[in-house]
């Protein structure tokens, strides 16, 4: 079944090389992380609304556009991908998280998510449908999968018929329970765990619920893919890998494969494609480039906008390092830079339709994790918003990924996971 593949956009900023002109002995970077064990909760028992969005999967594989997405994540990844930390996020998970906001929300909260995402009024539900219904996926060889949950304090009287609007547009089940409850807590971060394919569990084991809180929205993505060429494990050897902190040896990866490439002005890249559709575009500077510099460029911008409009096909002997690298980033610092305020200002009554309760976001947490490796790429992503008050192949070209980079997983144009890797 052809379909049209989601942007997973998963930029890791670039290592800068420390300059050391002999190789000292140097810090050796492997392994997986381990993540904190979540217990299996029966978190069904809370639930009060929405079991058919929570039965539900990957309804219809309809016609879709990704529209404005791109240009959407784009503005986050110049907002997020700044600082010298490795980053990564879900540029998809946060989209669907907003559009869904915007559900719940009224007035000029509500308009002010829609411009920033940059849909209509009268086409949010179905642009959110049509990307989750699309894209949602299970394969021998690939698996995307989302999920919602509104989370409500019994204590608080909501409006039943927004919250079934809710549910049946953004496919979103309701729990309601005791916010002081640890069972509830539990319950929350079992659903989170179950969601995100155990992948999070040390950022989920954190995320902090205060009785006070009124309600909480949760968007979750797990995916994985596999190379349509895997990377020989054979081949993988330590090697060198200048980051910005320090040198450190590595598990690199070798392989030479026809794939896509192209050469910028200040930086080079290259796509490699999954089995099963998709693509992941790497993209690193040029020595003395750093990659704020390089997301300043309207160059790249037009690259991780419209990647198969500049790549090209190429031989390409590619050294790409393994990684395991999470992030978690508050977003109510970063969204209204891009617009978005009103939903964070209770005096507004941003949710004066859902709740007489004045309330309003408090905390907007995302958390992300991304490995990659010789198979090809793990990940998951969650985000959630506290509520309280061409040509044929060319010559063989050679690409060391071994310094700072930027990768990019792609599906379509569509942007589902991006980061940045500073230090390995």
């Amino acid at each position: 079944m052809t379909r049209k593949l989601i942007s997973v956009l998963l930029c890791v900023m670039m290592l800068l090389i420390s300059g050391c002109q002999k190789e000292p002995d140097l810090e050796v970077h492997q392994g997986e992380q381990q993540q904190a064990e979540i217990a299996d909760f029966d978190y069904e028992q809370y639930l009060v609304s929405g079991v058919e969005s929570y039965k539900s999967s990957g309804r219809n594989n309809g016609t879709v556009t990704e529209g404005k997405l791109p240009d959407f994540s784009l503005r986050l990844m110049k907002d997020i991908l700044t600082t010298e930390k490795n980053t990564v996020f879900s540029p998809l998970n946060i989209y669907f998280n907003l559009a869904a906001l915007a559900g719940l929300a009224q007035g000029e909260a509500r308009e002010e998510i829609i411009k920033t995402l940059g849909v209509k009024e009268d086409s949010l539900v179905f642009d959110y449908q049509a990307i989750w219904n699309r894209f949602y996926v299970k394969s021998d060889k690939t698996t995307t999968q989302f999920a919602n949950s509104i989370w409500l304090n019994q204590s608080v009287d909501f409006n039943e018929d927004i919250l079934k609007q809710e549910s049946d547009y953004f496919y979103v089940p309701v729990f309601s329970g005791d916010m002081a409850s640890e069972d509830y807590h539990k319950a929350f971060k079992s659903w989170m765990n179950d969601n995100t394919g155990e992948l999070l569990g040390n950022h989920i084991n954190e995320i902090s619920i205060s009785p006070a809180t009124l309600m909480m929205l949760a968007s979750t993505v797990y995916h994985t893919n596999r190379w349509q060429f895997e990377f020989e494990k054979e081949k993988t050897a330590l090697e060198v890998f200048h980051g910005t902190e320090q040198d450190v040896k590595v598990e690199m990866m070798h392989k030479t494969a026809s794939i896509l490439y192209h050469e910028g002005s200040n930086f080079t890249s290259c796509m490699d494609i999954f089995g099963d559709g998709g693509s992941f575009a790497i993209i690193m500077p040029n020595e003395g480039v750093s990659v704020s510099e390089l997301m300043e460029s309207g160059e790249v911008g037009e690259l991780i906008c419209s990647p198969g409009m500049i790549f090209e096909p190429a031989r390409v002997e590619l050294s790409l390092p393994k990684f395991d690298t999470d992030s978690k980033l508050r977003l109510e610092e970063a969204l209204p830079r891009l617009g978005i305020t009103s939903v964070f200002d209770s005096q507004k009554k941003p949710f004066g339709e859902l709740t007489e309760t004045a309330m309003a976001v408090d905390q907007i947490e995302h958390a992300c994790r991304v490995v990659v490796d010789e198979e090809g790429i793990k990940a998951a992503a969650y985000t959630v918003d506290m509520m309280y008050g061409g040509p044929g192949p060319q010559d063989i070209t050679k690409m060391v990924v071994d310094r700072p980079f930027i990768f990019i997983e792609y599906m379509g144009n569509t942007i589902m996971f991006c980061g940045v890797i500073n230090q390995l």
